[in-house]
């Protein structure tokens, strides 16, 4: 498939499509936060004639050992039901050791009203009635990830965006203010940026090093994030590289140039370096904390390496 032009969606919602049949029944995990959706995804499968079963997660964790116990058991067809954290989860069970446990298995992902990007960056529908009928006549494509290995920690794989730094930092608060249930990023964000300070960082990609002061790094495989930010326009999720940005302004740009990045208008910049790899090492002076969807995924050093076309996603 041809590559798009900035911030053209995978798939565009209305395209004409190749129709692939399910391979078979679907096995839905499903998210706590979508559980008041079920009803409707449930009623959209019988809708387009697909027999389906339930499994209900307590979380990412258990939404990757529900998939990996799935596929081990012979399920063909994981639909993730739910927000990014929920899709990225369902992912870390459909791989293992770089390839997908059963090989005859294709993904999906059903939003259900949670406002995922991965989604966002597919061109689908957020709602659930809207999505679930694709699930019956949509194409297959096989696409990259991410896989993320931090100090002392196993390899994570990423579908979408990772960041190390700020962006990092301020998952970390997150996390520990869930009590504030949406409010925690938001206070996350500020809180970090009260005390942080920006690192001497060194980075080394397949073609290009660099060693300097960050405020933040963006390793993407697609395109949007933090809901609806337009933050890589230019990457594309079959093409075998990461885009990756080092912020190397002040912690101030992380809020003036928010208003752009919506649009995908803060590149170029004279305060972002951009490249490719298929590969990159992140170190630092201080052990920098590594995020992806909100999930703190361990501290630098950090590797991080594109699996080409590995996931075969119905979209």
């Amino acid at each position: 498939m041809a590559e798009p032009n900035e911030g053209t969606p995978f798939v565009e919602e209305d395209a004409p499509q190749t129709a692939v049949p399910p391979p078979g029944p679907a096995t839905l995990i499903v998210d706590p936060a979508v559980r008041g959706q079920l009803d409707v995804v449930r009623e959209g499968l019988r809708a387009i004639g697909l027999e389906h079963r339930v499994l209900e997660s307590n979380g990412p964790d258990d939404a990757a050992a529900l998939t990996r116990r799935a596929l081990r058991d012979g399920d063909v067809f994981p639909v993730a039901v739910g927000g990014d954290r929920a899709i990225t989860a369902v992912v870390n069970g459909f791989l293992s050791a770089d390839r997908a446990i059963n090989s005859d298995a294709v993904m999906a992902a059903v939003s259900a009203g949670a406002g995922s990007d991965f989604v966002r960056s597919f061109g689908l529908p957020d709602e659930a009635e809207k999505a679930v009928p694709r699930l019956a006549f949509g194409g297959v494509y096989r696409i990259d990830v991410i896989k993320v290995t931090c100090q002392d920690t196993r390899p994570f794989y990423v579908p979408n965006i990772a960041q190390v730094g700020l962006g990092g930092g301020a998952a970390h608060k997150a996390a520990r203010l869930r009590f504030l249930g949406s409010a925690a990023a938001f206070a996350g964000f500020w809180l970090t940026m009260a005390s942080y300070r920006r690192p001497m960082v060194k980075l080394a990609g397949d073609r290009r090093e660099f060693e300097g002061r960050i405020t933040n790094i963006v390793v993407a495989n697609l395109q949007w994030f933090g809901h609806g930010i337009l933050v890589a326009p230019r990457a594309w999720p079959e093409d075998g590289y990461m885009d990756v940005q080092v912020y190397q302004g002040p912690k101030s740009d992380a809020f003036t140039l928010l208003p752009t990045m919506f649009q995908g208008e803060h590149l170029p910049n004279p305060n972002i370096l951009e490249l490719r790899s298929k590969r990159l090492t992140v170190d630092a002076e201080r052990p920098l904390v590594v995020e992806a969807d909100g999930r703190v995924l361990g501290r630098t050093p950090a590797t991080f390496e594109i699996v080409p076309q590995v996931l075969p996603l119905k979209v």
